[in-house]
């Protein structure tokens, strides 16, 4: 039996799988801002959810990740949860292994798993932040520390970002936090063509980046903005190819998994050939 875990921004979400391949039982729930209430709520969870050990558990968290120590180096939207021991702790009180890993990047493992013929996979998310991930053969391409495309400066004198102290990041301007902070409305409520056009121009600019520097076969698009639907997602592909003038664009896909990437991508993990921390 095995665990795939996902400490969002927002919500918590646990997957058991008997076989490590195929999810059986999932739950979720309101993620805690405070670390030391995560962790009680985290295993108070999993022990409703099986009594048994689990074999290996994955965790997926939204921060850049020390990997040698196994500490979130600085979680944007769960700012107490930074420095703390995450992965030693877990592994005490579940007694199993536990392998830590940004979201984004088990996100682009659970997409690249339904596209395996891709040499090159570029995923990104846009939900409450920006992250992503570059999929070379079906890994994780190797990094000394997670990808971290929301982070990349696209406007010097915007928008003040605490999450990673930065101004003007991709995050700050184009993530589900970022739209409500402009448009005084949660992105599950609006319903204005021209704001969701909007969007797609400032957010495409980042993405335009994205391929130039990785350079990928397909780039694969998810998270909770794409579930706008074609109001957003359209105009997003449209400006991301009109903009890039350098080559041709890859092939633009909208993902069609939602949340479940990343749970998928967390089993992926533990087949033990994705992982650089342990």
């Amino acid at each position: 039996m095995f665990l795939s875990i996902d400490i969002g921004g927002t919500s918590t979400r646990i997957a058991l799988s008997k076989d490590g391949k195929k999810i059986e039982k999932e739950v979720k729930y309101d993620t805690p801002k405070k670390y030391d209430d995560g962790i009680d709520l985290l295993q108070e969870n999993i022990e409703k959810l099986t009594r048994h050990k689990p074999k290996a558990v994955s965790v997926a968290v939204a921060s850049p990740i020390d990997y040698e120590k196994g500490t979130l180096i600085k979680p944007p939207n769960l700012p107490n949860y930074k420095g703390h021991a995450i992965r030693k702790e877990l592994e005490l009180r579940l007694r199993t292994k536990v392998f830590l890993e940004n979201d984004g990047a088990l996100g682009g493992l659970g997409e690249y798993s339904q596209r395996k013929k891709v040499k090159v996979l570029g995923y990104i998310t846009l939900s409450t932040g920006v992250g992503g991930v570059r999929i070379v053969d079906g890994r994780i391409d190797y990094h000394a520390l997670p990808f971290e495309p929301g982070h990349q400066i696209l406007d010097p004198h915007g928008r003040f970002w605490p999450g990673c102290g930065q101004k003007g990041c991709f995050e700050a301007l184009a993530s589900g936090t970022a739209f409500e902070m402009t448009y005084g409305v949660k992105p599950e409520f609006c319903e204005d063509d021209r704001i969701w056009e909007e969007h797609a121009e400032i957010t495409s600019q980042g993405l335009v980046n994205v391929i130039t520097l990785w350079t990928p076969e397909v780039l694969v698009i998810g998270g909770g903005l794409t579930k706008a639907g074609s109001k957003f997602t359209k105009p997003l592909i449209k400006f991301t190819k009109e903009k890039l003038k350098i080559y041709s664009p890859p092939k633009i896909e909208i993902s069609k998994m939602g949340d479940e990437n990343v749970l998928l991508g967390g089993l992926i993990l533990l087949s033990g050939k994705n992982h650089f921390g342990s």
